[in-house]
């Protein structure tokens, strides 16, 4: 028994298999060529500066004409409002996007060390109710038609 023992101890403990972890690259795996924002691709050299929930600010030592034309690959319609230190797409759409990706407004500015970018998700409006009587608008909006809350715990 002791045999055993002594055997079983000397055995090597089998390898443990270790999956990727989150902050390092997979075999064969590369890093982003460029910033993205909204599966927008940015020129190279674009770093994020500021991002929101439906905007997102970049800024880069990337000529202007140069993010301009990058950008204009990348956008349905592709063409631009030129304005003083920069342009502007009004309303596009990502080349590739799917099918019902909100639209977005794409600003371009003219930096001392390159160019800015302000990407922004446009979000349609909300539905406009029609044919509601007076004292259903008011319901809709969870008050009585005086103003007073229709639930007493809800705050003024």
């Amino acid at each position: 028994m002791l045999a055993c023992a002594s055997a079983a101890c000397q055995r090597e403990p089998a390898p443990v298999e270790v999956g990727p972890t989150p902050d390092r690259l997979a075999a064969g795996e590369r890093l982003p060529e460029s910033e993205t924002a909204f599966g927008l691709p940015l020129p190279r050299g674009m770093r994020l500066v500021r991002h929101f929930k439906d905007a997102a600010y970049f800024s880069g030592g990337v000529k202007l004409q140069q993010a301009l034309e990058h950008l204009a690959k990348h956008v349905t319609p592709a063409s631009a409002e030129l304005v003083t230190n920069g342009a502007v797409f009004s309303r596009v759409n990502v080349t590739g996007a799917p099918a019902g990706a909100p639209p977005l407004r794409i600003t371009l500015k003219r930096t001392q060390r390159g160019s800015q970018i302000h990407v922004e998700q446009l979000t349609p409006p909300p539905p406009v109710v029609s044919g509601l009587s007076q004292e259903e608008l008011w319901r809709k909006a969870g008050r009585n038609p005086d103003g007073t809350p229709i639930d007493p715990s809800q705050l003024y």
